[in-house]
């Protein structure tokens, strides 16, 4: 990856970076951590920070999920990552809905009527 603070989305698919990314989450699917990682992605997609870390290389100061581990990432991976993870508002609704299995993997029950 280059020196400069700004990754691009080109840099981020020719180094594999993305590629990377969705086989790490397709693996993590059943997950409980992954709820969180589609909250932060989902900011970032939009420009948002991830949110607090409530840790960092100061112990002073609480670092962005961005900060920490996204520095210079454009909001576009966060969009590509969720677009292919099916993070989605109609996909996600659609993964919440009575009898759907969740993005988890989880039965859910149905609501009673």
């Amino acid at each position: 990856m280059s020196d400069s603070t700004t990754v691009s989305m080109q840099e981020l698919i020719e180094e594999g970076f993305v590629d990377q990314a969705i086989s790490h989450f397709q693996r993590l699917r059943r997950d409980p951590i992954l709820g969180k990682v589609i909250l932060q992605y989902r900011d970032m997609a939009k420009g948002g920070d991830g949110g607090t870390l409530h840790f960092g290389p100061d112990a002073n100061k609480n670092c962005t999920c961005r900060e920490h581990n996204y520095s210079g990432y454009p909001n576009e991976f966060f969009a590509h990552i969720c677009k292919e993870m099916g993070w989605t508002d109609a996909e996600l609704q659609e993964a919440f809905s009575p009898g759907s299995t969740g993005p988890f993997g989880m039965v859910k029950e149905k609501e009673d009527s």
